[in-house]
């Protein structure tokens, strides 16, 4: 199942407050995220915040790093 606008809206969210300035995506990314990450749970996917945030600490992840970190 798809990810919905609204649970990749709150992903971005996370995003943005952990990395600040240097999260860049917006709305316009969001479709990419979605199909992406389309095949995890929302809870799965923001369960993986915090493991992304300590893995990647210097910058953030794209989709495909990202989606490799809810597989981790």
């Amino acid at each position: 199942m798809m990810l919905t606008n609204v649970d990749v809206a709150e992903l971005f969210a996370q995003l943005q407050a952990a990395y600040g300035h240097q999260w860049a995506h917006k709305a316009d990314a969001m479709p990419v995220w979605a199909k992406m990450l389309g095949g995890y749970s929302r809870s799965d996917v923001l369960a993986a915040v915090p493991k992304v945030v300590k893995a990647y600490k210097d910058f953030p992840p794209n989709a495909g790093q990202f989606a490799d970190m809810v597989d981790y």
